[in-house]
């Protein structure tokens, strides 16, 4: 048998809205012209009519078929009719082989063969059991042949389907008009070719939208339904999420934030994508519970009773949510029913139908920021082209959210600029305004609409020459930003200044936009003198104030050769004078010092001064060498030293003064004022008032040693090197043990077992004596309670400590286990100059049970009257008067009357640094209750002062 003739054609198309182009028709072979009359060069000349020439009733099935390949399909084979050249009509059968995509192009090859009826009847069958599409025949109201694709698209075996009737594959609200359209009668009487939608429904109970083709045929001689489905299903679901898609991104732009917008995505995929709830979850700081910042559909009741985790650990936390959240990725449970990621809420969601779960996680720049939870009420609803619409959408949300936030940035940054109080101007690249804020009308007095599109020239002034503005445009041209001062022109005439950056907006190379930023300066401008003076001048006393100082000695170090003098002097104790007669007398005091600085600073030829601390003054005084300083100060200690009368007040004050020379000591400002500071520090540690110092490097090297020693202490402390010994003291009258005073000292890990003499000074300028004393404090309630017989313990304490309401804490932590066995001791100097902060800390003290002695009493304070106010129970005689009472009647005097007073107070009394029986004696005779010194016992060791303890009987 002759093969049928064919036509071989490469055709190119389109797909616009759902309408097919033909861009090009090529014959690949000679047998065109022949079936149709239509020769190769007419069919390639008009592409665009090759459809056209398809049967009208035949034209809507190719039409749809053509679609098939656009929805991914690659091969296609159907038959037609198709119009020759001499109007008449030849049947082909076609078939179709896609050959390349490119997104909405398709390329492919069509073979085209005359079919005679002889033919086609033979390759129906053929053709419709290996046609991709749904095939059957309905013979009255069965099925008598169905092709793979028909068993394969409805999940039933050929045997189980040819057993339904044609209506159990249709949804049942289609039942009634299904058997009507197949009865009997309709085949008796034929019906035409019906072309129409249909949903069917699957083995599974899931729903495919199938394009139906029907027609009675004879079959054994009786009318029979042929009906030939393409499966629609993926194709429609496509436009569906496709429709989805762009109703998302449509949404981006009317947002007014980004929770809008998520609130609208949701009430979108519920309302068109089918689903029963749609909410957004993010994470709370701290719990790490999710909640809804967006919800749609079914939500009430169900979001308030679903506790969700970011916490892998517990059940909560690996349903799909959690697990999105974490691993980034989109996670989908098909069946509710039975996946036991949903154990906690499987019956919630089976109440409400929620039969299929889907979270997609929303990721910004790497990290999840949201998950997006999708609920259905069909089992499997997320399918692999739903996950794929999810990907995407994915992709939608996240730049979406990036983009909305971008222009709420925006939104902020036009907003600020346009209130912005600096003055804001845009121009093109030659200068022309293309946008000015409000400050600019303010400013100019013009109004936007005068100002947009004229040229910057409008404010010009005539100050600048033209060099000015061609320095200007080489800078703005050459991409460089140019600042000045402008000296502008408003619309009534009067100047302005801006202090304007020009800012050049560069594009491919050349410049795009000039924006200019200013700051209005006109009053700045009249005021530049008031503001300096401001910025150098002390409002107190109206003297330079630090920097100002600093910059004036500065210039004249660099101005004047010849060798000068820098005096920084501090006034003693000046935090006491505020307290006892108040700020308002302390500032007239100081402004009146400053006042008699200048007065004397002139006397002596000139020179500058400066109030450079609270209390501290600079004088800087040109032309003094070394040698004749000590004829200069006595002026300056003169200012501090003459009374002060204020409000019927009079005072006297001392001070300190150190003393640096340039060039000798130093060559800069800061150099010299730092050296000058160090002399300050060195006149401060000499004790009393009315001190100088004047600097030498070996004042350097002691700084340096401080810093050194200080830093040795601080490790110390942290490495617990800080030691007690114990130095017994005794009753007078039977040499019983009394107690023992803790005395301080540190190990070195060089040196050996340091006195304080060694390190005291140092720890007690610095912060680290308080610490220091509590950690003995600690050391001494441990030992107290090791101890079967505990014995009183006393110890000194700093002023840093009387003053720190933690030291406070720690005594009375410590006074609930051994208050009755401390004894605190003070130094009466102490006592003296913080009487009121003494006698509160001390009363706080002695209501824990703890005892207060006053050390060093008698020397160098004349005023016994807080012996009176102040809670006191020892008073400790110092070695200096127990040492020289059996050489001097004075000494002895003082030590007689010391023990007498006491008594007559009702105070015990203890004698330090009893080396001689002599001096035992003789306290003895005179009364003294307890004595304390090498005679009796040296400083010991913990491990001594026990074997001691043994021994001896305590108090």
């Amino acid at each position: 048998m002759t093969p049928p003739r064919a036509i071989v054609y490469r055709i190119s198309a389109r797909l616009e809205d759902e309408t097919i182009i033909i861009d090009s028709v090529a014959c690949l072979n000679r047998e065109a012209e022949g079936l149709l009359g239509w020769s190769e060069h007419e069919i390639a000349q008009n592409p665009a009519g090759f459809l056209e020439k398809v049967h009208p009733e035949d034209a809507p099935r190719v039409r749809e078929g053509l679609r098939c390949l656009f929805l991914g399909v690659d091969e296609l084979r159907h038959r037609y009719r198709y119009r020759r050249k001499d109007g008449t009509y030849l049947v082909v059968l076609e078939t179709l082989n896609v050959t390349h995509r490119a997104g909405t192009r398709l390329e492919w090859i069509s073979v085209w063969q005359e079919a005679s009826w002889v033919q086609e009847r033979a390759e129906i069958l053929e053709a419709l059991d290996r046609a991709p599409g749904v095939a059957v025949v309905l013979f009255r109201d069965t099925f008598v042949y169905a092709n793979e694709a028909a068993q394969q698209l409805l999940g039933y075996t050929r045997e189980e389907l040819l057993r339904l009737r044609p209506e159990e594959v249709l949804p049942e609200e289609l039942w009634e008009a299904a058997r009507a359209f197949i009865a009997e009668e309709a085949y008796a009487k034929g019906f035409e070719l019906l072309s129409q939608e249909l949903p069917l429904r699957t083995a599974r109970g899931e729903r495919r939208d199938v394009l139906v083709f029907a027609r009675t045929v004879t079959y054994q001689g009786r009318p029979t339904g042929l009906a030939i489905a393409i499966d629609q299903t993926q194709r429609k679901r496509y436009e569906r999420l496709y429709r989805l898609l762009k109703d998302v991104n449509a949404r981006v732009e009317s947002a007014e934030d980004q929770t809008a917008f998520l609130r609208a995505v949701c009430a979108l995929l519920v309302e068109r994508g089918g689903l029963g709830l749609a909410w957004v979850a993010v994470p709370e700081e701290g719990t790490g519970e999710f909640r809804a910042v967006a919800a749609a559909g079914r939500a009430e009741g169900f979001l308030d009773r679903v506790r969700v985790t970011v916490d892998p650990e517990v059940p909560e936390g690996r349903d799909p949510i959690g697990t999105a959240w974490r691993e980034q990725r989109i996670v989908v449970v098909a069946d509710t029913r039975t996946d036991p990621a949903v154990t906690p809420w499987r019956e919630i969601m089976l109440e409400r139908g929620f039969l299929s779960v889907c979270a997609v996680p929303v990721l910004r720049e790497g990290r999840t920021v949201a998950v997006l939870a999708l609920y259905a009420g069909a089992r499997g609803f997320f399918t692999e082209e739903e996950i794929d619409f999810l990907e995407e959408l994915q992709r939608v949300l996240s730049a979406a959210l990036e983009d909305i936030e971008a222009e709420q940035h925006r939104r902020v940054i036009e907003r600020a600029v346009e209130a912005s109080p600096d003055w804001i101007v845009v121009t093109d690249a030659e200068g022309g305004i293309v946008y000015v804020n409000d400050a600019v009308c303010r400013i100019s007095g013009y109004a936007r609409e005068e100002l947009l599109g004229r040229k910057m020239s409008i404010f010009r002034s005539g100050y600048h020459d033209p060099g000015f503005y061609a320095k200007l445009w080489e800078a703005v041209r050459a991409g460089r930003s140019f600042q000045a001062v402008f000296v502008n022109r408003r619309k009534d005439g009067k100047r302005f200044y801006l202090d304007q950056t020009i800012v050049p907006v560069m594009r491919n190379g050349a410049v795009h936009r000039i924006v200019g930023v200013a700051k209005d300066v006109t009053v700045e401008r009249h005021l530049q003198e008031e503001v300096v003076l401001l910025r150098y001048q002390d409002p107190l006393t109206h003297l330079l104030n630090r920097e100002g100082f600093l910059l004036e000695v500065e210039g004249e170090l660099r101005e004047r050769e010849g060798s000068k003098a820098l005096l920084l002097a501090d006034v003693h104790q000046f935090t006491h004078v505020n307290r006892a007669f108040g700020a308002r007398f302390g500032d007239a005091l100081l402004y009146t010092l400053g006042q008699r600085l200048r007065e004397r600073v002139a006397r002596l030829g000139g020179g500058l001064v400066g109030r450079v601390g609270e209390d501290a003054f600079g004088v800087l005084l040109p032309g003094v060498e070394p040698s004749a300083i000590e004829a200069v100060l006595p002026h300056i200690f003169e200012a501090f030293t003459e009374p002060f009368e204020w409000n019927g007040e009079t005072l006297s004050l001392g001070v300190h003064v150190g003393v640096a020379f340039s060039p000798r000591d130093a060559t800069s400002a800061h150099e010299l004022y730092n050296k000058a500071a160090t002399a300050l520090n060195f006149s401060k540690r000499k004790g009393g008032e009315n001190t100088f110092s004047l600097f030498d490097q070996e004042m350097d090297a002691r700084a340096l040693r401080y810093l050194g020693w200080r830093a040795q202490l601080e490790q110390s402390l942290k490495e617990d090197r800080f030691e007690l010994y114990f130095q017994p003291y005794f009753y007078t009258d039977t040499r019983t043990l009394a107690g023992a005073e803790a005395l301080l000292r540190l190990r070195d890990p060089q040196k050996g077992l340091l006195a304080p003499s060694a390190f005291i000074e140092v720890l007690e300028e610095s912060p680290l004596i308080t610490a220091v004393e509590m950690a003995m404090l600690e050391k001494i309630r441990a030992f107290l309670l090791s101890l079967e017989r505990p014995i009183k313990i006393s110890f000194n304490i700093s002023p840093k400590s009387l003053t720190n309401a933690r030291f406070l804490e720690a005594i009375q932590a410590i006074s609930r286990d051994v208050g009755r066995y401390l004894v605190l001791e003070v130094t009466e100097r102490l006592l003296v100059e913080e009487a009121e902060r003494a006698r509160v800390f001390l009363e706080e003290v002695r209501k824990l049970g703890v005892r207060v002695a006053v050390d060093d009493f008698g020397t160098g304070y004349s005023s016994l009257a807080y012996l009176e106010r102040l809670p006191v129970d020892f008073l400790k005689i110092d070695m200096s008067f127990v040492q020289r009472m059996t050489q001097s009647r004075r000494s002895l005097a003082i030590v007689d009357t010391l023990v007498s007073l006491a008594m007559k107070l009702g105070l015990k009394t203890i004698a330090e640094g009893v080396e001689t029986e002599e001096e035992y004696k003789l306290l003895a005779l005179l009364g003294c209750d307890i004595v304390q010194g090498y005679y009796l016992a040296k400083p010991m060791p913990r491990e001594a002062l026990e074997a001691l303890l043994s021994d001896t009987a305590s108090v």
